[in-house]
This record gives structure tokens, C-alpha cells and sequence, in this order.
């Protein structure tokens, strides 16, 4: 029942900029947008995850998780860092080759690959077992042929790292390293691969790169440095 209800109460706003947008945001002049706020904080006190699937930009769909604090963006408000997705939106064209570091459940991945069309690829790193799997489960639900999911992190220098992942709350935050709000709590560590971003065009026969997205709670110098 709160899943239908969910899904129906869902509205996906227009993909434009929005000055001065923050984490957690959404429109109270909206009425369904409190109907949506109702049904998320009745799914967080009754420990419901979903998904709950619904439409998305580019006329893709999309899984929300309503545990975690991202869903209080993507489902409450529909819209989640609308400036940096217009700007790929503006970006992207078909047959680029997009990376997307720090891919977490796919936001980014999916309007990439939509883009990208069928004669480009976007490869996407996430080492966070759960939160790779909801990649995956977001890219087999849109049929994305044009999307390589990687297990490996991106750092300065292959080898191996431990993954501190965030509880199901904050889904967005794992990092290798210390998280940055305080709020965060661990939930558990894991050992994962690392590889540097040359280690992996030389792998892959890359002579050029068309976007470069990274998302990776502090270790954006580090994957650059690689």
C-alpha cells in the first residue's frame, strides 16, 4: 500500500538551474510535496526502504531508497544537485566517454548514459558493495547496455584501501578516509581494489576522456593525482 501511494504522489519537476539549491530542500509551496515529506518520514519511522520506482529525467526510472537522506532529495523534491545535472545535461553529447567516480545509486550515471546515446560509454566506480548493487539495479531497470559498473576505487596509486561505508542513512557519505559530518555514522569497513585513473586508461586503451564526474567524500585530489 505505502509503496503505490508513494508512487503516485510522485512528481518530477523540470531539469533547469536552481541559484542557491541545498541538500535536503523542497518546494512547501507544493502540496504534493508535503503529501511526499508525509509518506517519507512515515516510511523512515516504519523502517521501509522500498524501492520506490518512479519516473526519471530523461525518461528513465529510477529506484528511491527512503532510508537514506538522498531520497529526501530524489523522491521528496525530485530533483538531487540540479545545477551539476543541468550542467551535464548541457555537456553531453552522443558518443562521449564519461567517468563517473563516487557513482554511489546512479543519478549521474543515468542521464550520462542516456546522453552518451548507444555509440558512447560512461564507466562508473563504486566500491560500496550495497551501494553498487543499486547502481546495477538502476542501470538493469533502464536497460543501459552503454554502462560499465566498476568495483574498484579511483585513488592516487592501485593497490588496495579500507572503505569506512555509512549506515543506511546517509548512503552518499562512504569514504576512504574520515567522514565529514558528524552526523555519519560507520556502519561497517571493507577492503576494496584501488586503482589509479591512468592505471585504468592504460587498461582500457583510453587516449582521451570526454567528462570526468567525482563524487568521493575527500579523495577528489587523490583520484586526480592518478
Amino acid at each position: 500500500m505505502l509503496d503505490r501511494v508513494a508512487r503516485s504522489a510522485f512528481h518530477l519537476p523540470r531539469l533547469e538551474p536552481f541559484p542557491r539549491w541545498t541538500f535536503g530542500q523542497w518546494d512547501r509551496k507544493d502540496p504534493r510535496a508535503w503529501l511526499r515529506r508525509s509518506i517519507w518520514k512515515l516510511a523512515q519511522s516504519r523502517g521501509y526502504d522500498g524501492p520506490v520506482t518512479t519516473s526519471w529525467y530523461f525518461g528513465q526510472r529510477f529506484n528511491h531508497h527512503l532510508l537514506g537522506d538522498m531520497s529526501q532529495c530524489t523522491y521528496v523534491d525530485g530533483r538531487y544537485e540540479p545545477n551539476e545535472m543541468y550542467a551535464m545535461s548541457k555537456l553531453i553529447s552522443p558518443g562521449m566517454r564519461v567517468v563517473d567516480v563516487g557513482a554511489n545509486a546512479g543519478v549521474f550515471t543515468l542521464i550520462a548514459a542516456r546522453l552518451v546515446g548507444a555509440t558512447g560509454t560512461v564507466d562508473a566506480f563504486e566500491p560500496s558493495t550495497r551501494d553498487r548493487e543499486r547502481l546495477l539495479a538502476n542501470v538493469s531497470l533502464n536497460g543501459l547496455s552503454n554502462v560499465k559498473v566498476h568495483a574498484e576505487a579511483l585513488g592516487r596509486a592501485s593497490g588496495k584501501a579500507v572503505l569506512a561505508v555509512a549506515g543506511p542513512d546517509h548512503p552518499g557519505h562512504n569514504t576512504i578516509g574520515g567522514f565529514a559530518y558528524s552526523a555519519d555514522a560507520r556502519a561497517y569497513e571493507l577492503e576494496v581494489d584501488v586503482t589509479s585513473l591512468d592505471d585504468f586508461a592504460t587498461a582500457q586503451n583510453l587516449t582521451h576522456l570526454d567528462l570526468l564526474k567525482i563524487d568521493v567524500e575527500g579523495s577528489e585530489t587523490a583520484v586526480l593525482q592518478g
